[in-house]
């Protein structure tokens, strides 16, 4: 029988905990500084809320391990302002190559995607957590470790994580929210009792990143074999490296798998190539085992789980650090606004409505991917593979991939706080991410800027589109709408207006005010007729209305967010919600 009190993995190492005494309880305890993990913290301070990170590992991983950015990720990264950063310690691909019988039969190219980044990047985690890190200590943040969770207390207000130091010391530290990004062994949703259902594939892959004498691979693209019994991906890493990953057998129950060697991969090489490779310097060589896992729910109280510690998948087509990323982003905004009593408890909800079915489809698309690598039998390889490059061969079935593989494709539409009082049909729709707009001028003067330069900030942002259409709506239209968001919600919406024609000038609209001289916006937008959008926090788009439903706008954004005159009765309120003890 366990007892009363904090649930603990192992005996206590002293007498007892130690008890933080705050006179501000600390708004997020955030378990593991992976690149996950960071994310958050990252997108938690820099909206203001309090914050901790601690992980049990005693440095940064030196590994490359996880290593593909897609494009949605990017762009998220565009608003951290760290894009530049990440394309700088990167190898951006342009697209990947299919081999077959020592002839390219497929190629799929990223530069249709709809993105500032039409292309996938290949960066170390090992970089990845160095740049996030550092952002986080601009933001006066830093991570704990050696620093490992091995209690959790839920309360109706809040939670408290038992943490123990390196010297043995047990700290209890109560916070309104815990969030576990703490990996695939997350001690987080182990002490939650989260259940992690799923299962292991039957193979043994290998991994190695090395060097190549000679290389006879492109620089931009990733090169894929798919033979019967022999799957290969190479990819180039930056420093003149190279990651390759290879299905080696089925692996045996309870046998420990022999260990990789680059001499294995070589093999595998003049196999494909029919003549000798030869690698050298080799960082990392290693056998593995991958699965398919995800809880049923990603929040348990005032606990929360992203990243790894919510879902496991396969490595093909490198979803897995990506949906953890996007996680992170999805949260960090709705758990800031709520810790700062700028938002209702209820927002926090969508986070798992939200994620959830973006989840099940990741973990969907990659078991599909590789199990079509993994077919066993000759005859039902030749099959795959040859359904495979039928399809490949029209250009929108490779569209549709393209879209799906860089996670452009993924949308909220008809789940969480996304409007559904839009009658229309033309993209963007409430619950579509918002898209770029690279060629806005400010008004009266300024250099030119793009559109996700002016969401960098933390508030929502409500774009007021002129239209193309004549007479365009009256300029104190919109100066009175701005006036109302102002003086209902403070600096927590943010508006913009968007014009084409000269009809509206700054001293009229009295808002920020974008000229979109060549109409690209306009059009990305469908704003023909004058246009109202908001782009939440996390650059999705909330809402989106035609010009004479513009007021319905403010009805919307009190379905969660708090007036200005309710702010201190909010503060009170946002503590309460569906916590419970995990004792």
């Amino acid at each position: 029988m366990e007892p009363k009190g904090l649930c603990e993995q192992r005996p206590p190492a002293n007498p007892g905990p130690r008890r933080i005494a705050m006179s501000h309880p600390l708004d997020v305890l955030v378990v593991g500084a992976g690149p996950v993990g960071l994310t958050l913290a990252c997108e938690l301070r820099r909206r203001g809320a309090a914050c901790r990170v601690v992980d049990r590992a005693t440095a940064p991983t030196d590994k490359s391990k996880a290593v593909i950015l897609h494009a949605r990720t990017i762009e998220h990264l565009d608003q951290l302002g760290l894009e530049a950063e990440f394309i700088e310690r990167g190898v951006p691909l342009n697209g990947v190559s299919f081999f077959q019988g020592g002839r390219r039969r497929a190629q799929l190219r990223f530069d249709g995607v709809g993105s500032r980044y039409p292309f996938v990047l290949d960066v170390p985690q090992s970089a990845t957590e160095r740049l996030l890190g550092d952002r986080l200590r601009v933001l006066g943040g830093e991570v704990e470790r050696g620093i490992e969770l091995v209690g959790i207390e839920q309360e109706a207000d809040g939670v408290t994580g038992l943490l123990q130091h390196p010297d043995g010391r047990r700290e209890a530290v109560p916070a309104r929210y815990l969030c576990g990004c703490d990996g695939a062994h997350s001690a987080v949703r182990d002490l939650t009792r989260m259940p992690f259902a799923g299962k292991r594939y039957d193979e043994e892959w290998i991994l190695a990143d090395v060097r190549i004498e000679a290389s006879p691979f492109a620089r931009d693209e990733a090169t894929i074999f798919a033979e019967p019994h022999h799957f290969l991906a190479v990819f180039p890493l930056p420093d003149d490296r190279w990651r390759l990953i290879a299905v080696r057998k089925r692996a045996k129950s309870g046998r420990r798998a022999d260990p990789a060697t680059a001499e294995e991969f070589e093999a595998l090489l003049r196999h494909h190539l029919g003549e000798t490779v030869r690698l050298f310097d080799p960082a990392w060589v290693t056998p593995f085992r991958i699965g398919r896992r995800r809880t049923p729910h990603l929040r348990d109280g005032n606990v929360f789980v992203c990243g790894d510690a919510a879902h496991i998948r396969s490595q093909v087509s490198g979803q897995g650090l990506n949906t953890g990323l996007q996680d992170a982003v999805n949260l960090g905004w709705k758990v800031a606004m709520v810790c700062r009593g700028k938002a209702r408890p209820e927002l926090l909800d969508t986070y798992e409505v939200e994620r959830l079915t973006v989840i099940k489809k990741v973990l969907f698309g990659t078991d599909a991917a590789t199990r079509a690598v993994t077919v066993r039998r000759a005859t039902g390889q030749r099959l795959v593979y040859g359904i495979a490059r039928l399809l490949l061969a029209f250009r929108p079935v490779r569209d549709y991939l393209a879209r799906n593989i860089t996670e452009m494709e993924i949308n909220y539409r008809g789940r969480g706080y996304v409007s559904a009082t839009f009658g229309g049909s033309a993209r963007p729709l409430p619950g579509d991410h918002a898209p770029p707009a690279p060629h806005l001028e400010p008004v009266p003067e300024g250099r030119p800027v793009r559109l996700y330069e002016l969401i960098r900030h933390p508030a929502h942002t409500v774009l007021l589109l002129q239209g193309r259409r004549t007479p365009s709506p009256p300029a104190r239209e919109v100066a009175d709408l701005g006036r109302s968001l102002t003086a209902r919600f403070g600096d927590e919406v943010s508006p913009l207006a968007v014009r084409v024609s000269d009809d509206w000038t700054p001293g009229d609209v009295e808002i920020p005010l974008v000229h979109d001289g060549d109409g690209r916006m306009h059009r990305a937008y469908s704003a023909q007729p004058a246009s109202v959008y908001l782009i939440r926090p996390d650059g999705y788009l909330g809402f989106r209305a035609d010009w004479p439903d513009r007021h319905a706008l403010l009805e919307f954004l009190e379905t969660y967010l708090i007036r200005r005159q309710s702010i201190t009765s909010a503060r009170s309120s946002s503590r309460s919600g569906r916590g419970r003890s995990t004792i």
